[in-house]
């Protein structure tokens, strides 16, 4: 989840969605790109140690690395079609299964989309209010709507299997995270100071967790879930958790900083990430945070009193995090910079990275005008940027010409992407 302004959290789609659907224009302008760099020789696959769920859920995989197993995009490319969705645009992370590309919207709609030529499969107006980003598993799509219920369809046909709902007349409002899946469980935290695991064929509650804030999506590894809260109206302590992912029973708790700003949505500010016994998480007030996977004791931290919107992602003994329209790299072990690129621009806002063989990819694109918190401007537009992953080599970049606000998702060698025109598009 990541990515309004560099001003905002990343997650704040339930202040920003009328500014941003009163804004949102639908124009057919078609995409140019930039001199092509000379294309990296065909990447070593990622280490085996970064397992990827191929696509079928935000962030590449349950361990939230940002890491899909699947084959780079390392020329620059051209776009192979655009489908505009219903008068509004994209409100989630894609997800890819069986050539087909999943996404929400913020006109109350589920798509599905054939990968190769874009055709509409089917489609979903029974949620309501802008989705967010879907998981596919075992033949469900799973996806949470601002209508505070979290809904399985059939991935096949779009037809409903069941809902899970958290509405409760006598509370604040409330919308789920996005839901990670394994093992038939449905993992997913809301803004209710509340985490639930449940079954993925029913909908039934397995367990909750009670924890503080708005809880994020987790990332799993060796049985543990490792998630936390951002704060509500100034009033939490906020935590990064680890949990036992069978039982629901704590093991861990570490206390993120609070801001001295009363309404700051302090804590953390996307999906953690674990990988070779670490938890790397972004945080408004904390920077980059690292963590003992087995007892929750800080073993470094990046930029202390600087906030990093958007999820880390993690492979080659590296972080690598976005920041100010730039893609930083940082040392696994130290934390130290090794190497940053990008537009350096507080007034570009960035996307989370992902990785796919020995490239990363990550979005820089901004906006004219002041960028200030609700008060929307129109796009200037930015870059898709592919880096080489060790070195911080520009392989290439792709010139856009809308804002996009979630990050793209990437499989067999094609990028696809949302932006606040309305579009999907497909890159290869």
């Amino acid at each position: 989840m990541s990515k309004l302004t560099s001003l905002a959290s990343p997650h704040m789609a339930l202040a920003l969605t009328l500014s941003l659907l009163i804004l949102v224009g639908c124009t057919d302008t078609r995409r140019s790109s930039s001199a092509p760099s000379v294309p990296l020789a065909a990447p070593t696959p990622v280490p085996g140690s970064y397992p990827s769920s191929n696509g079928a859920m935000a962030h590449g995989n349950i361990q939230g690395t940002g890491v899909y197993d699947t084959r780079p995009l390392v020329q620059l490319p051209s776009e192979a079609w655009r489908f505009q969705s219903n008068q509004s645009h994209p409100s989630s992370v894609p997800a890819i299964v069986s050539e087909t590309v999943y996404f929400g919207t913020y006109d109350d709609t589920v798509y599905a989309l054939d990968t190769t030529t874009g055709s509409m499969r089917w489609r979903c107006w029974q949620c309501q209010d802008g989705m967010r980003s879907p998981s596919i598993a075992g033949g469900l799509t799973y996806v949470p709507s601002s209508d505070e219920r979290l809904y399985a369809f059939d991935s096949m046909t779009g037809a409903t299997r069941w809902e899970f709902s958290i509405q409760d007349p006598s509370k604040p409002f409330a919308i789920f995270s996005d839901p990670v899946v394994d093992g038939g469980i449905v993992y997913v935290g809301c803004t209710r100071n509340a985490f639930f695991a449940l079954d993925g064929a029913t909908g039934k509650v397995k367990w909750r967790f009670d924890a503080s804030g708005w809880i994020s999506a987790p990332a799993i590894a060796n049985g543990i879930l490792y998630f936390g809260g951002r704060r509500i109206g100034g009033h939490d302590q906020t935590y990064i958790y680890a949990v036992d992912q069978t039982t629901g029973k704590e093991k861990w708790r570490a206390p993120m900083s609070q801001s001295g700003l009363k309404d700051s949505p302090g804590g953390l500010q996307d999906t953690t990430a674990v990988a070779d016994g670490m938890v790397f998480a972004s945080t408004w007030d904390d920077g980059l945070l690292a963590l003992d996977a087995a007892t929750g004791q800080k073993k470094w931290q990046y930029a202390a009193g600087s906030t990093i919107l958007d999820a880390p992602a993690v492979a080659y003994g590296t972080v690598y995090v976005t920041n100010n329209g730039s893609l930083i790299a940082l040392d696994e072990t130290t934390g130290q910079e090794k190497w940053s690129v990008g537009d350096g621009n507080r007034d570009f806002t960035t996307t989370a990275p992902f990785i796919a063989g020995q490239v990363v990819y990550f979005t820089s694109t901004g906006f004219t005008g002041l960028p200030f918190l609700f008060v929307a401007q129109p796009d200037k537009g930015g870059y898709i940027y592919a880096v080489d992953a060790q070195t911080g080599k520009q392989l290439w970049r792709y010139k856009v010409e809308s804002r996009i606000t979630y990050s793209p998702a990437i499989e067999n060698g094609a990028l696809y992407y949302g932006d606040e025109d309305g579009y999907v598009h497909a890159l290869h």
